[in-house]
């Protein structure tokens, strides 16, 4: 698998990280099991953290056809990416300005610290079974 859903139960945000090679298929999967997740546990924020990416082969193609296809749970929570590699950063930009027009637009950032900095988070613990707590 090459991604893992985490929670912040103070915070209510939901953290989505990838590793490894990151396909579009995986990233679909990982988007899906998230909005799964955000349906029946709701949330805050979320952080999309690219950050173990070794490998990132999802097409600009695949990002527009993405945003205007997806659907949206929450679009007036913030949302924010995290990616310190300069490619999927460029990437994540260029999502942005694909998702203007809708609701959500998800800040791209270098750093996790950032990403909790720009969400207001001190100190958050995540964890990958919030719900049974």
């Amino acid at each position: 698998m090459s991604h893992r859903i985490e929670f912040e139960v103070k915070y209510r945000v939901v953290l989505l990280s990838f590793r490894g090679v990151v396909t579009e298929d995986s990233f679909r999967a990982g988007a899906s099991e998230t909005l799964s997740f955000v349906k029946t546990n709701g949330m805050e924020s979320a952080i999309v953290d690219f950050s173990g990416v070794e490998a990132f082969h999802v097409s600009m193609a695949f990002i527009r056809n993405y945003v205007t296809a997806r659907e949206i749970v929450a679009p007036d929570k913030p949302r924010v990416s995290v990616a310190p590699q300069p490619s999927i950063y460029g990437m994540l930009r260029a999502f942005g300005t694909h998702a203007e027009s809708s609701t959500v637009y998800p800040i791209p950032v270098r750093t996790l610290a950032e990403a909790y900095r720009l969400l207001k988070l001190d100190s958050p613990v995540f964890g990958s079974q919030p719900w049974g707590a």
